[in-house]
C-alpha cells in the first residue's frame, strides 16, 4: 500500500501528471483503488447504501459539470443536477435539457468525494473499479453545500476489491444453427420499440454488430472515415441530434447541435460552451447505420463500437425534429453522404454450425 501511494505521488509530481484513468493503468490498479490510495486526505469514502439519497440532494450544489465516459468517448455537460426520478430504487433518470442521464444505481459499487488541487468532485465506480460517473463543482457551485453533503454521507476509508474484468473477444466465432439464426431475425422483426433491443441481445447472447451483420436490410456498415465526416456534417448543417454515450452503468445524452470542432491527435472534440465531447477515433472499430423502431416510427441511427463490440456512442436525429421535413432531409442527406464499407462484412457467425 505504501509503495503504491508513493508511486501515485510520483505520478502527480510529474510536469504533466496523467489523468486518473491513465495513472491507474500505469500503477496496475483500478481507478477506484487509485482514488482510494488518497483516503484519508484528498479523497473521502462515501456510504454506498446512500447513493440514491445523495443524488436527490445534488441540486442544492447549483451548477455542476457531469462527466460520463467509456474507453473511447467522454461526454461533459454543465447544468443543475435537478429532478432525478428514481424507479424501483435501482434506476435514476434525469430528463433535463442540459443534464440528461440514465443511471443504473444497482451497479454503483463505490464512491468518493475527491479534492484535486481544490477541484472538488464526486466520483462513482462499478464493481470492476471503473469510474462510471463523475460530478465536478464549478465556480458557480455552492462549496458549502458540498461540505455539508460530505459530512452527511462520508464513511470510513477502505480499499476497494474490484472483480476481475474478463475481456470478451468479440471477434471470436459465434456458432448459430439455421434455427437459431431464424429465431434471432424473427425476434428482431418483432421489435416495436428501440428499448427492446437490449433484451434481445441478452436472450440470444449476441452483440449489436453481430445482429447487424445478419440483417439483409436495415443495417449498413460504414467506413471508419465516416465517424469524423458525420460530426463535421452535423455541425455544418446545424442538425440537432441526440448523442448517447453509455458505459454499461450510466448513459449520458446530448440534446442539440455541435458547434466548435477541434481535432487533437487521435481525439476529435466538440468544445462548446456548456458541452464537451471527446472521441478517440482510433478506438472506434465499427460504424453502422441502423433502422430501428421508435415511438415516432422507424428512424435511422448511427452507432459506433470498439474492438469488443461495446457501444461507443449512438447518434439520432433529435426527436423534436422528426416532424420537421427540412431537418429530416438534412439528416438523411448527411447519412447518404457517408462512405459505406467496401467489400463484404466480416462475419462472426457460422449458420451451419452447432450450438453456441
Amino acid at each position: 500500500m505504501h509503495s503504491l501511494l508513493e508511486k501515485k505521488q510520483n505520478l502527480l509530481a510529474e510536469k504533466q501528471p496523467p489523468r486518473a484513468r491513465e495513472a491507474a493503468r500505469r500503477l496496475g490498479v483500478s481507478e477506484a483503488e487509485y482514488v482510494a490510495l488518497s483516503c484519508p486526505g484528498s479523497a473521502t469514502a462515501l456510504d454506498a447504501l446512500s447513493f440514491s439519497e445523495l443524488l436527490l440532494e445534488l441540486h442544492r450544489l447549483g451548477e455542476v459539470m457531469v462527466l460520463t465516459r467509456n474507453d473511447t468517448a467522454v461526454m461533459e455537460h454543465y447544468g443543475v443536477y435537478a429532478n432525478p426520478k428514481l424507479r424501483h430504487g435501482s434506476v435514476a433518470i434525469l430528463n433535463n435539457p442540459d443534464i440528461d442521464l440514465r443511471l443504473r444505481l444497482g451497479q454503483f459499487k463505490w464512491a468518493f468525494a475527491v479534492n484535486e488541487n481544490s477541484r472538488l468532485s464526486l466520483q462513482f465506480f462499478d464493481r470492476y473499479g471503473s469510474a462510471v460517473h463523475k460530478i465536478y463543482l464549478t465556480s458557480k457551485s455552492d462549496s458549502q453545500v458540498f461540505s455539508t453533503l460530505l459530512n452527511r454521507f462520508k464513511t470510513e476509508c477502505f480499499m476497494p476489491e474490484p472483480e476481475p474484468s474478463v475481456r470478451q473477444l468479440a471477434s471470436e466465432e459465434i456458432r448459430l444453427s439455421s434455427e437459431q439464426r431464424r429465431d434471432l431475425l424473427a425476434d428482431w422483426q418483432a421489435i416495436d420499440n428501440a428499448h427492446q433491443v437490449n433484451g434481445l441481445l441478452k436472450k440470444h447472447a449476441v452483440t449489436r454488430p453481430q445482429i447487424y451483420q445478419l440483417l439483409e436490410e436495415g443495417a449498413e456498415q460504414l467506413a471508419l472515415g465516416s465517424v469524423k465526416a458525420l460530426m463535421e456534417s452535423i455541425s455544418e448543417r446545424k442538425i440537432p441530434v441526440l448523442i448517447f454515450v453509455p458505459n454499461g452503468v450510466v448513459t449520458q445524452i446530448h440534446n442539440g447541435r455541435l458547434h466548435k470542432l477541434v481535432e487533437t491527435g487521435p481525439w476529435f472534440n466538440v468544445l462548446d460552451k456548456r458541452f464537451n465531447f471527446h472521441l478517440n477515433l482510433q478506438g472506434v472499430k465499427q460504424a453502422w447505420i441502423v433502422e430501428k423502431p421508435t415511438e415516432q416510427g422507424v428512424t435511422r441511427s448511427v452507432e459506433w463500437f470498439d474492438d469488443e463490440h461495446n457501444p461507443v456512442a449512438m447518434l439520432y436525429l433529435h426527436s423534436d425534429c422528426r416532424a420537421d421535413r427540412q431537418m429530416t432531409d438534412a439528416w438523411e442527406n448527411a447519412l447518404s453522404a457517408l462512405e459505406r464499407l467496401d467489400g463484404p462484412v466480416t462475419e462472426n457467425f457460422v449458420s451451419h454450425g452447432g450450438r453456441r
